[in-house]
């Protein structure tokens, strides 16, 4: 299969996807979650600095998704590779 048709899920090598300079989507599944989850998250703040929330989002997921609080960040965005995305840009 070519790395171009390959789901970035599904263990081709990469599980995110850069959607500008400044955010990428994190591809999530795991327990608690039904299908992959698409988590749109900042690299950057407004000023261009090197964002450092992420790191943070690693540790507190597990707990966003058992408590069910994913549900509070929608987005509209329809994506192919996941089942929901998630706005945790300003998380």
């Amino acid at each position: 299969m070519c790395a171009d048709e390959c789901p970035p899920y599904r263990g081709c090598g990469a599980d995110r996807r850069l959607l500008d300079r400044y955010s990428a989507r994190l591809y999530v599944t795991g327990e608690g979650l039904v299908d992959v989850v698409g988590l749109d998250v900042s690299l950057r703040d407004e000023a261009g600095a090197v964002a450092v929330g992420v790191t943070g989002l690693a540790a507190a997921l597990p707990s966003l998704i058992a408590d069910d609080q994913l549900r509070y960040n929608p987005s509209d965005a329809v994506d192919p590779y996941c089942s929901k995305v998630f706005d945790l840009a300003h998380w």
